[in-house]
């Protein structure tokens, strides 16, 4: 599933990114609304969520285009969050409309509701007695003992449960979980795979396998 996220304030945006990644493939930052149109004509989105006061083209605009040529389901965003613009942005097409400033976890929910309209059901993911429940961003492991994660221990996990059988290279996790072009000198990927490690491990179980060479997959359980 894809997923295209258009505002202006790029901090914000990368926080969606953020909260959202469980939720989906993959997912593109824009911060105004020509570059969300020409994303649109050429990108096949499973959600779009877009402020309205945009650069260029305006949110309305955005959701009237999709209204008229999509089918995708949008959430809006905004700062003003009067009777008559909510009303207009529902109106235009908006699935549902969130107040900024909001938490994540409402967003979370929200999308949840929506993408589940469409058909998505995997919103926890498992190998083995590893669990992810990508709503909560929480994880458990043997009989439900809890893990605490940050969120890219969180992305990278999700990562290779998403890939059982496929040995994942540093360049793509790089790329998958910071975002980054591949980087020989970094070691970022296995100093993660470590913390990993000793949050997942114990004596009769490695979850983590290495591939000398080639990269990381989870150990067939």
């Amino acid at each position: 599933m894809n997923c295209l996220i258009v505002d202006d304030d790029i901090c914000l945006a990368e926080q969606i990114r953020r909260g959202l990644a469980g939720f989906f493939r993959s997912i593109d930052i824009v911060n105004g609304g020509y570059e969300a149109l020409e994303k649109l004509m050429n990108v096949s989105y499973d959600l779009v969520v877009t402020d309205l006061m945009l650069p260029g083209l305006s949110g309305s605009d955005i959701l009237a285009k999709i209204k008229k040529n999509h089918t995708t389901p949008t959430i809006v965003i905004s700062a003003r969050g009067d009777c008559v613009t909510r009303a207009e942005a529902l109106q235009g097409g908006a699935d549902d409309f969130i107040m900024k400033p909001f938490s994540l976890a409402e967003l979370q929910i929200r999308v949840q509701r929506i993408i589940g309209r469409s058909g998505e059901t995997d919103l926890v993911m498992s190998s083995g007695d590893l669990i992810l429940n990508r709503v909560e961003r929480k994880a458990t492991v043997r009989g439900g003992q809890a893990i605490e994660l940050s969120d890219r221990e969180f992305m990278l996990l999700e990562l290779l449960i998403k890939n059982p059988t496929k040995i994942l290279s540093k360049d793509l996790i790089l790329k998958e979980v910071w975002n980054y072009d591949f980087n020989p000198q970094t070691n970022v990927v296995d100093v993660m795979i470590c913390r990993l490690r000793q949050k997942l491990d114990d004596e009769s179980q490695k979850m983590i396998r290495t591939y000398r060479g080639q990269g990381y997959a989870l150990n067939a359980v």
